[in-house]
């Protein structure tokens, strides 16, 4: 469920401003997995989300624990997914 609590909030509001552009993907039920929250940004200029930054992030919420895979983990060798 992606929740963005600013929709709850008249626009101007001082509660408003406090959570503007703040989401959360809510994972509520997960078979065999961990369920929770996972903090995220909304950019409404280009109409998408994107993680958190790192000191927005809850401690539970891993943020340099994944690695990613090919050129943009900097192996400018490895094959393109596409």
């Amino acid at each position: 469920i992606l929740h963005r609590e600013e929709m709850r909030h008249q626009q101007g509001s001082e509660a408003y401003e406090k959570v503007k552009g703040k989401a959360n993907l809510i994972i509520a039920k997960q078979r065999n997995g961990p369920v929770g929250r996972i903090p995220l940004t909304w950019l409404w200029k280009y109409t998408r989300f994107t993680p958190a930054s790192p000191r927005e992030a809850p401690t539970s919420v891993p943020t340099d624990d994944y690695q990613g895979a090919g050129a943009v983990a900097g192996d400018q060798e490895a094959e393109p997914p596409f």
